[in-house]
């Protein structure tokens, strides 16, 4: 009988252990599943979808060469953002970028006029004057950079006049600070940001990187414009031609319809 009390309780240990094992690898089960759970609503990227530094194509670079920038035949006010280095939108220079105007036709009134320009002692005007009304000015800033005028530093629109009467800022001058021409050689993206490097031929101060970031429905916002190395991307704008020399072809000499080509 003693025997049997022992064999009983030993098979009740044995399946209490048997128990224990199988709680402690559920919990690991469930435990794993969690942490799989987590990864997924979390929006943590599964290895390979992280993405990386690639190198624009040379249609690419074309793209922002001959659409983006450099429009050509129109004053292209994109290429006015390459006029001041600026490391967020927030603090680009608003006097070079409007120093041209905002590129939309602004109808002055001679009242206007007669308050903001500068006339000679006949009654001529002296310079011509650009009307930036703040609508205007908001229409660019918001296209391209997703701000408003209000929502920037406002850097350098002191410089303006301003009459709030007609809620627009003048400017009377007689020359340019126009980036008439960008040359972008090369680029990289990674994700929707991207950097363009180009030679500063306008200011001549050396290489530069404007980056930009595409925006959900393909646009292009302006983040920032500072000073670069030499890209070490290698350059493929324009495109290299594939060019077969002619000098050392022979003529052929094969069958013409039984006929050998003369020698």
């Amino acid at each position: 009988m003693t025997a049997d009390k022992r064999q009983l309780k030993d098979r009740i240990t044995r399946i209490a252990q048997g128990q224990q094992t199988r709680a402690a690898a559920l919990f690991l089960v469930l435990a794993l599943a969690a942490g799989v759970c987590a990864v997924t609503f979390t929006g943590a990227k599964a290895d390979g979808e992280t993405g990386g530094v690639r190198s624009l194509t040379g249609d690419e670079l074309a793209y922002f060469n001959e659409e983006f920038f450099n429009q050509e035949g129109t004053y292209s006010i994109r290429n006015q953002f390459l006029n001041s280095l600026y490391e967020k939108p927030e603090d680009i220079d608003l006097f070079e970028l409007f120093y041209c105007g905002t590129g939309i036709d602004a109808p002055m009134t001679d009242e206007e006029l007669r308050q903001v320009g500068s006339f000679d002692t006949a009654g001529e005007l002296i310079c011509p004057v650009d009307k930036m009304s703040v609508e205007a000015i908001n229409q660019v800033l918001l296209e391209n950079t997703g701000l408003t005028l209000e929502e920037t530093g406002r850097i350098g629109m002191d410089y303006f006049q301003y009459l709030p009467e007609y809620d627009a800022y003048y400017h009377s001058h007689g020359d340019t600070n126009y980036f008439s021409g960008v040359n972008i050689t090369a680029g990289e993206r990674v994700g929707d940001t991207i950097r363009l490097y180009y030679d500063d031929t306008f200011h001549v101060d050396g290489w530069k990187c404007v980056t930009l970031e595409e925006q959900a429905d393909g646009s292009y916002w302006f983040v920032s414009n500072q000073p670069s190395e030499r890209p070490a991307i290698p350059t493929v704008y324009p495109e290299p031609v594939l060019t077969i020399p002619l000098t050392d072809l022979t003529p052929w000499a094969g069958d013409h319809g039984g006929h050998s080509a003369p020698e």
